[in-house]
């Protein structure tokens, strides 16, 4: 072998000319990957807005109830 290991698994797709098991089709790989990005980012995006919101608190004396009550009225 060249240093590259092969899967066990059979065939079932193919990309490129190359054969894939269902585990390692780059098209399904990619679409988790997307998947996974995304929620990464929303992940992030929701940290961003807990320590803005925890900032803004203490800039403001508020405790986390009162910043709730002061956003939904």
């Amino acid at each position: 072998m060249d240093g590259i290991a092969s899967c066990s698994n059979n065939a079932k797709v193919e990309v490129d000319g190359k054969h894939y098991c269902g585990i390692h089709d780059p098209k399904r790989l990619a679409e988790i990957r997307r998947k996974n990005q995304i929620r990464y980012d929303t992940e992030a995006k929701e940290r961003e807005y807990k320590i803005s919101a925890i900032q803004y608190c203490e800039k403001k004396g508020l405790t986390l109830e009162e910043l709730k009550k002061e956003i939904n009225s």
